[in-house]
């Protein structure tokens, strides 16, 4: 369609001046018409002018200004990048809308720009990106390096490569760190503008591997051609060297193993039959080299005669390219022309990727040329077999074991009495007697578990007499390895045997009584022994009797005898003493070849012998008679202490028991004393230091009853390292500021069974009792842990009185490096109150004594002069693991309300407990030995809910009354007290519902807990 006409920006102009002037024009007109006067002429004058001015003002802003206006605002934007939006001027058809068209196509024209900006910078963030994801990520080190060889940037592999982190190549220059001309060769082509290369070796810059690498150098050029720097690849080839290296080791050892074995390897084409492929063997065996092989048609290779020629190879390979392999023999044929047998294996494989025909060759000469004259020995052995004089016969075995005969020569067909036809195949004990077929039986069973030949004498007889055979018998082995015959030969020597027999009686009568006897023989003639028995080798320790014939006595003697006389001048006179009396006894030192003494008794007789005198010598070992003199006085001493110390032990714990008795009625009244007592009363500070002396007293009972192995144990597993461990600190304060304490704990000991206190007070008398041998001028203290298993001998011998039974012992040894003890001292050691100090320190050792008693425990000391002590402690491992550690929970209150049967035989005990008991809420029965608690219990069993019982007492003792009462009344509490530990006291009552212990002497407190405790089950 035709567009409307439209106004010009010219048009709005000139209407704008019009509407401007014209009004003026008019005004003028008007003013010089002649009917108005100057001043009406210059008011519509004015008037006109500003309506001009009006009309053209509204005109003009709305034609003018005002889309000018729009057209600034929206440059504005533009110029702000906000590009797209329109200027709403685009359709005036002045030239206010031409200017308005084209801004908006000059913004649509940036705005394709700007997003053609955008785009590209997109894609490059994305390129570098992918640049930055490739360079970092990939396999091969890559760097960037300026002019000056300077590394501008590296990847993580490059960094790996050279074992530096970021840091370590910052400002990194190649020309002043690298040393390797091949690398820096390359870094100098890249910066000439060349590519470069270099391969080796190299050590990394930390020097702390060394890697095989390749390095590729590529200058970086601007675009006027200038190198800005360059850009470096390195790879490392380490793996790939060594896969490369590995490979060609194997190719190399798959040659070497194909050129080394005896057989010819050839490899044929399919096709045409053609040789490829050969090994050393191959052309040794056909006389030529590899390369003449390979050239050979394989019809040079046979004989050439049918049926070893041409055509026959072929169709073997016809047959083998078919997939069946094909094993025969043929004749083949050397380069000189010899024709030899082969044995050919021949068989379709992948070679290289191909179908071949492999052929193994094996020269097979020999063996034709031994079966030839294995065939011809056949024929000598036939004869041999038929016409040898000693008996020879086969014996199969069969699978199950059984023995048949197969054959037998006719030598043993003569002893037998029958032919080999009649009996081949049958079991011996078909033609033979039973006794006779069982003797023969199992000596060839013998031969078969021997698994090798026997030979032996037997005595048989096969039907011609009894006859002596001397009897060679040789198992064979069939293909599969079993033994499947035995081959016999045996030897009439019935003759022989007689005559031997004969010569060794007669031999027997004269060395019988020189061999058999268990002291060593001798005989001297000439003054030095010329014969001697086995006796004397294995007394002297001598190789054999070569080494003692022909030697003179003080050869085999020391220099001096304990007289102090010369050995040869001493034996020189004894001999002639007993050449002249006809008879001489006296000791002697003889010296074994290994420099060892040996005290003997020496009993020299005259023999007449050929005209002239021998004497015969006699020696008997003293050795052991001396050790034994030596042990028994050992064992006496031993024994003598044990005793003593048992003594000590009964003693102390008899003393112990009935102070402890005593000690509780004390005790049992001060508590009572200070329960009725008001607490602000001035008596009740000495009430408390006389129960504190008591318990001290108590303190020392207890030493006591531990010396006689009666003390009280709370028995738990332990770990012997830790108890040791969580000791340290304490034992460093304890010894001396002189000594050094080390500690040597062996890992993974089992447990023991001990008490914890106990255990403490062993390791603490000892390290104490070290430091002090240290005195003064200090030294070193080593606690040494480990496992040991003792045996009955060795109990029996290093721990003679101690009660230890065979099995694992955990080691616990404190060593000092004092002065050591004397052996007077380490007799009295474990003596009550004994010391080498000034002032004692109680019953010190023996006290630990009798915990280690108490605890099954050995007990072994070292000690020399100058060398310092060691103490070694034995305790029995115990079985199972530690157990976990667990938190005791509160025990819940139980009111102390029943009857309570109170037995003892103290009277003291009976009036301070009963208050006791009844100060607690408890109604009490007194009995004053068991029988009386058994009548008191028998008349009204269910009264009593509670027995509080002592052990020892007159009449019936605690254990008795205990039994009596449970088989009245089984459900029965009964708590036991005694002055002897729990484990002593208790030990027959365990799995018999006992209610608990109390140890005397013990508080009304401890007293309340065991009440609560029983009365609460």
């Amino acid at each position: 369609m035709p567009r409307p006409p439209s106004w010009s920006l010219r048009s709005h102009l000139l209407l704008l001046v019009g509407l401007v002037v014209l009004p003026s024009l008019v005004a003028l007109f008007l003013a010089g018409s002649g009917r108005f006067d100057l001043a009406q002429r210059l008011l519509s004058l004015v008037l006109a002018a500003t309506l001009s001015l009006a009309l053209g003002w509204s005109f003009g802003h709305r034609v003018l200004v005002g889309p000018i206006r729009a057209l600034a605002d929206h440059l504005a934007r533009v110029e702000r990048g906000e590009l797209g939006r329109p200027t709403g001027l685009a359709e005036d058809p002045t030239e206010i809308g031409r200017l308005a068209r084209a801004f908006e196509a000059m913004e649509a024209a940036l705005l394709v720009r700007e997003r053609e900006r955008q785009a590209a910078e997109d894609a490059l963030r994305a390129s570098e990106e992918h640049y930055r994801i490739i360079f970092d990520a990939a396999p091969i080190g890559i760097f960037f390096f300026d002019t000056r060889s300077v590394i501008l940037e590296a990847n993580q592999a490059f960094r790996d490569l050279l074992g530096a982190g970021p840091e370590a190549l910052r400002d990194f220059c190649m020309f002043e760190r690298l040393h390797q001309p091949e690398v820096l060769r390359a870094v100098r082509e890249a910066l000439q503008g060349r590519p470069g290369e270099a391969e080796g070796e190299y050590v990394s810059i930390t020097a702390r591997h060394r890697t095989l690498a390749r390095l590729l150098t590529y200058p970086i050029r601007s675009g006027d051609g200038r190198v800005l720097g360059g850009i470096g690849l390195a790879e490392d080839i380490t793996e790939r060297a060594r896969t490369q290296a590995a490979l060609r080791e194997a190719e190399q050892t798959t040659r070497s193993i194909l050129d080394s074995v005896n057989d010819a390897i050839i490899v044929h084409d399919m096709a045409t039959g053609a040789i490829l492929e050969a090994n050393m063997r191959a052309a040794e065996m056909f006389g030529c080299s590899r390369l003449d092989l390979l050239r050979r048609p394989v019809g040079d290779l046979s004989e050439g005669l049918p049926p070893h020629g041409q055509a026959e190879a072929l169709a073997w390979m016809q047959k083998a390219a078919a997939g069946t392999p094909q094993v025969f023999e043929w004749r083949a044929r050397h380069s000189s022309g010899r024709c030899f047998w082969v044995e050919v294996n021949m068989r379709r494989a992948q070679i290289g990727g191909a179908d071949r025909i492999l052929v193994a060759v094996r020269d097979i000469e020999a063996r034709k040329a031994a079966s030839a004259a294995l065939r011809d020995a056949e024929a000598r052995y036939q004869e041999l077999f038929e016409n040898l004089p000693d008996s020879i016969f086969w014996i199969g075995v069969r699978e199950d074991g059984a023995l048949l005969l197969e054959s037998m020569n006719p030598a043993q067909e003569a002893v037998v009495g029958r032919a080999s036809r009649e009996v081949a195949g049958l079991p011996l004990g078909a033609w033979l007697p039973p006794e006779l077929a069982a003797q023969l039986e199992a000596n060839y069973r013998r031969c078969l578990e021997a698994g090798r030949p026997i030979s032996y004498e037997e005595g048989a007889d096969l039907g011609s007499g009894p006859r002596h055979l001397q009897t060679l018998l040789v198992p064979i082995r069939n293909a599969e390895g079993r033994f499947h015959r035995i081959v016999g030969i045996s030897t009439d020597i019935t003759e022989r045997r007689r005559i031997e027999e004969e010569s060794r009686e007669r031999e027997r009568l004269f060395r019988l009584l020189f061999e058999r006897s268990g002291d060593a023989n001798l005989l001297i003639d000439d003054n030095r022994f010329v014969d001697c028995n086995q006796a004397t080798v294995d007394i002297l320790g001598a190789p054999d009797r070569a080494r003692v014939l022909g030697t003179h006595p003080s050869e085999l003697s020391p220099p001096f005898q304990p007289d102090g006389r010369s050995s040869r001048e001493k034996a020189d006179e004894m001999i002639a003493t007993a050449h002249a009396r006809g008879s001489h006894h006296f000791e002697w030192m003889h010296r074994k070849l290994d420099g060892t003494d040996l005290p003997v008794e020496v009993l020299l007789t005259a023999i007449p012998w050929k005209g002239k005198q021998l004497l015969h010598t006699t020696w008997r070992d003293r050795t052991e008679a001396r050790r034994a003199e030596e042990e028994r006085r050992r064992m006496e001493g031993q024994l003598q202490q044990a005793q003593k110390l048992e003594s000590l032990g009964v003693l102390a714990g008899g003393i112990a028991h009935d102070f402890n008795n005593l000690l509780t009625a004390v005790l049992g009244n001060l508590n009572l004393a200070q329960f009725n007592l008001n607490p602000e009363s001035p008596a009740a500070p000495f009430l408390e230091n006389a129960e504190r002396t008591v318990l001290r007293a108590s303190d020392l009972t207890k030493q006591m009853l531990a010396y006689a192995g009666k003390g009280r144990f709370v028995v738990a597993l332990h770990d012997l390292n830790a108890v040791v461990s969580e000791m340290t600190h304490l034992l460093r304060v304890s010894v001396s500021k002189q000594a050094f304490l080390r500690l040597d704990l062996a890992e993974g000991l089992p447990p023991l069974e001990a008490d914890g206190a106990q255990l403490q007070q062993v390791v603490m008398n000892l390290v104490t009792n070290a430091s002090d041998a240290l005195g003064e001028s200090g030294g070193t203290i080593t606690l040494t842990t480990g496992m040991a298993t003792l045996d009955a001998a060795t109990l029996a011998s290093a721990f003679p009185g101690q009660p230890l039974s065979p099995g694992p012992y955990l080691t616990l040894e404190v060593s000092d490096t004092g002065q050591g003890m004397t052996p007077e001292v380490m007799a009295r050691i474990f003596d009550p109150f004994f010391t080498t100090k000034a002032t004692g320190r109680g019953l010190g050792l023996s006290a630990m004594l009798g915990i280690l008693r108490g605890h099954k425990a050995g007990l072994k000391v070292y000690s020399e002069v100058g060398r310092g002590s060691s103490f070694r402690v034995f305790f029995p491992a115990a079985p199972g693991d530690l157990p976990a550690r667990q938190e005791a929970g509160a025990d819940p209150e139980v009111p102390l309300t029943g009857t309570v049967l109170l037995v003892d035989d103290e009277p003291s005990l009976l009036a301070t407990l009963a208050p006791a008991l009844e100060a607690v809420g408890l109604r009490v029965i007194t009995a004053q030995d068991g029988r009386d608690a058994l009548e008191r219990f028998q008349a009204d069993p269910d009264a009593v809910d509670l027995v509080l019982m002592d052990l020892t007492m007159p009449r019936m003792d605690g254990k008795d009354a205990f039994l009596a009462m449970r088989r009245i009344r089984p459900d029965l509490r009964v708590i036991l007290s005694s002055g002897y530990n729990e484990q002593e006291s208790v030990q027959a009552f365990l799995g018999r519902g006992l209610a608990g212990f109390l140890q005397k002497p013990y508080t009304l407190d401890a007293l309340r807990a065991a009440l609560k405790q029983a009365l609460a089950r």
